[in-house]
């Protein structure tokens, strides 16, 4: 009998650990999946996500579904009512608790109303093919040290309503990368900027537009009490419509620096790129202005140094590094542009002196021919043309 009972007991224990390794080899309830599908309005969170016509309801299923190691994409499926669903409380605690690509699903980018919280993730969270249409989007202003390993990539994004705070991040991350979007300027945002990560230690911004409509201060603003140095890319942006192109204010006394080429500055008012008032004390930052830069429409002034409170102005000319073959020209109002360099003459000359035979191109020493040789080629040259003269 004791025997028939440990049987049993082996066989039904056999039999749970089989069940453990056949969910394990499930990729919905292990957390494997590579594509996941949320659907506010017609997911249910009894589904397994693996399709549209399959998708969960909220975000917090959907990260027990998806993949780890960063690989995994969540695809939002329909509209995406309020904030709470997609993020979590605003300026809050996130739902999104894995590096992972949120993407808006279909050919149309996905709307998405409100204010978006910051997700505390050790790696890459990226937003791609969504249109926000709120005026304030990422605009978060926690100032703790939890998203410090936070890569934040946001591509092929709409910001229809952009006023103050679009791309606001006051705490300290990772990195902040901004690719391919389209922002368009609203009324109220005459003081605000498009785009201002203040802690971030690496910042990329490469081919976006920016259709401020004149109702915007400024397209990008880097730094502004950073702790840490940063080091930012502003590559082949189209800037329209605003009074500030690219504004930078490190005034820590850091190592930042910042490599802006090949964009085009339309209709900016005030100038393509502004230099605080900020960093007059502590001019430290290394900026270095591409000759692929263009100024279009009414733009007509390049760099502004502005002023201190003390009346003291940025000193350009220890910030800004012009690119080879250029140089840095102060037109004396406070403004500067990058122009070809000056062309110098020569310095190679030659000079007669009756007292030596030898030659040198160095300007300065009188040295060349011998007063002798010289006659003797004259004379040489003459005879020879004399003898042509006869021969004709």
């Amino acid at each position: 009998m004791k025997k028939w009972v440990a049987t049993v007991l082996a066989l039904v224990l056999a039999l749970g650990l089989c069940s453990v390794s056949w969910a394990d080899s499930d990729g919905a309830s292990s957390g494997n999946l590579g594509e996941v599908y949320v659907g506010w309005n017609n997911g249910n969170d009894n589904n397994d996500g693996t399709a549209a016509d399959k998708a969960v309801r909220t975000m917090t299923k959907a990260m027990e579904l998806v993949k780890s190691d960063g690989t995994g994409v969540v695809y939002i499926v329909d509209a995406v009512p309020i904030n709470q669903y997609f993020f979590g409380e605003a300026h809050g605690d996130s739902y999104i608790t894995k590096p992972v690509t949120l993407k808006g699903y279909g050919d149309n980018k996905l709307s998405v109303i409100n204010s978006l919280a910051l997700p505390k993730v050790n790696g890459k969270v990226t937003f791609e093919n969504f249109s926000f249409d709120g005026g304030a989007t990422f605009n978060i202003y926690d100032s703790s040290n939890t998203y410090e390993n936070l890569e934040l990539v946001i591509s092929n994004c709409n910001f229809t309503k952009a006023g103050g705070g679009c791309v606001y991040i006051q705490p300290k991350i990772k990195s902040l990368t901004v690719t391919g979007c389209t922002f368009a300027g609203v009324d109220g945002a005459s003081t605000q900027y498009l785009i201002w990560p203040k802690l971030a230690k690496e910042v990329t911004i490469t081919n976006n537009t920016f259709n401020g409509g004149g109702k915007v201060k400024g397209a990008i603003h880097l730094g502004d009490g950073g702790a840490e140095a940063m080091n930012a890319t502003i590559t082949d942006n189209k800037i329209n419509g605003v009074a500030r192109g690219v504004t930078m204010a490190f005034a820590t006394g850091k190592n930042d620096t910042v490599s802006i080429d090949n964009n085009t500055f339309t209709d900016v008012t005030e100038g393509a790129v502004v230099l605080h008032e900020n960093m007059a004390a502590n001019p430290t930052a290394k900026v270095t202005y591409g000759a692929g830069n263009v100024l279009d429409g009414t733009t007509a002034k390049e760099i502004v140094a502005k002023k201190g409170n003390n009346g003291t102005a940025v000193d350009a000319a220890k910030i800004v590094e012009a690119p080879a073959g250029s140089e840095l020209v102060n037109n004396g109002d406070g403004t500067y542009s990058v122009k070809p360099a000056e062309q110098k003459p020569s310095n190679n000359y030659y000079y007669y002196s009756p007292s030596t035979t030898t030659t040198d191109t160095t300007k300065g020493s009188p040295k060349t021919f011998d007063a002798g040789v010289g006659i003797y080629a004259v004379t040489a040259v003459l005879s020879v043309t004399g003898m042509a003269w006869v021969g004709k």
